[in-house]
């Protein structure tokens, strides 16, 4: 496949699991169930990043990430 395509893939499977994981902490279970791992908003976070950087590298842009410490 051409790499163009793969980033297009990368970056719509990201952001369809950052929604996913949003959606999935309102989601009604067991409270043995949870996952804190799977709910922290700095994992939806790493797959908005991980996507954003997919649509960066199409358009030919540079990635800079700044965090608060």
């Amino acid at each position: 496949m051409r790499p163009l395509i793969l980033l297009y893939i990368r970056a719509v499977s990201c952001k369809a699991k950052a929604f996913l994981l949003a959606d999935y902490a309102t989601m009604l279970r067991k409270s043995d169930a949870q996952s804190d791992a799977i709910e922290a908003d700095e994992t939806a976070g790493r797959w908005h990043r991980l996507a954003s950087d997919a649509i960066n590298q199409i358009q030919g842009k540079t990635n800079i990430h700044a965090e608060a410490l």
